[in-house]
């Protein structure tokens, strides 16, 4: 039943969630960033579903046994009463409708959001400022557009702004450059495309 998958994946992504949450306290605390254990746990929370599916199919192991077999969501599991297999073949298809409803729905608000990005880009002035390039906009930014070549955009009132507050917004805007974040907040944003019913990727993306 998939809704058995969907509460052990998402219980699984909740655990990963919280190991990733104390690994980046913890280098914090070293001065580290923390966005590693973020990106591991972002994909482990997907990638461990469809291999618990290709598990299942193979019948090495049964669906509600797989790594939380003794936990919270096998007790719950024995103690609900089965549902007849009609109600639970309807159930399927109606919770395999939404999610493709809602992937869709989120992948399209994606591409709209590159679009307008895009856009930005295009209707932006290229030109330096205090050693770096920008994109001068009329009131977007300070920001980062691009993704496979993220750059640096700001609105034309930053040029009002005392040199050395000018320079540390460029830093900033800089190190989001550097540190390819925008790429990771796109792979962010497809993870919670992929699976929209799962709470905890929506957490591990924010």
């Amino acid at each position: 039943m998939i809704l058995t998958w969907m509460l052990a994946a998402t219980f699984f992504a909740l655990l990963l969630g919280a190991a990733a949450r104390a690994l980046e306290s913890a280098a914090r605390l070293l001065s580290w960033q923390g966005r590693a254990p973020w990106v591991v746990a972002l994909g482990a929370s997907l990638a461990w579903p469809v291999l618990l599916s290709l598990i299942a199919r193979q019948r090495t192991v049964r669906l509600s046994t797989v790594v939380v077999g003794s936990g919270a969501v096998r007790s719950i599991a024995e103690r609900l009463p089965p549902l007849p297999s009609s109600i639970a073949s309807h159930l399927d298809t109606i919770l395999i409708l939404l999610w493709v409803l809602a992937s869709v729905l989120l992948a399209a608000r994606l591409v709209l959001a590159q679009h307008t990005l895009k856009r930005i880009s295009r209707s932006a002035r290229a030109t330096e400022m205090d050693g770096h390039e920008v994109l001068v906009t009329d009131g977007v930014g300070p920001a980062v557009v691009g993704i496979t070549a993220p750059r640096v955009a700001v609105p034309a009132w930053l040029t009002e702004l005392d040199e050395p507050l000018r320079a540390l917004v460029l830093r900033h805007e800089r190190e989001h450059c550097t540190s390819r974040d925008t790429v990771l907040l796109w792979l962010g944003e497809v993870a919670v495309a992929l699976m929209p019913w799962n709470p905890a990727i929506w957490w591990q993306a924010r």
